[in-house]
């Protein structure tokens, strides 16, 4: 299973930098996905580069780039867990609940005075 990954890695800005850079990915047999600049300061420029691992994938093999003169490897994730943080279900009240009467009256009887009705009455439900 490939597992999609962005590398975040600084490069200086040196004619061929990037070129270098990317000689290493390819030499790792990583694809390139996309490739955004997010931040470019006077001497260099961060680069955010999605690619895809094998699961099999020895990350140590990323320190190759580190081991260049012209950049350096300032972090990874993984673009599947970030999105899962904090779920992706969000619940939200359609009721302004402000006070303690409105959560009596929508969440203790208010619950079951609907519920009973609903029972009784199906065609309430819209």
């Amino acid at each position: 299973m490939k597992i999609p990954e962005v590398l975040r890695i600084e490069v200086v800005h040196r004619a061929g930098s990037l070129q270098q850079l990317l000689g290493v990915v390819a030499e790792e047999d990583l694809l390139v996905e996309n490739l955004v600049a997010v931040e470019r300061g006077s001497g260099s420029t961060i680069w955010e580069l999605t690619t895809e691992f094998e699961e099999d994938f020895e990350r140590s093999r990323l320190n190759r780039i580190n081991d260049l003169s012209i950049g350096r490897l300032l972090g990874t994730s993984d673009r599947v867990f970030a999105l899962h943080e904090c779920g992706k279900i969000e619940k939200r009240s359609q009721l302004s609940i402000d006070s303690d009467q409105v959560i009596r009256d929508v969440y203790t009887r208010g619950v079951a005075r609907v519920s009973l009705a609903l029972r009784d009455d199906p065609s309430l439900l819209t």
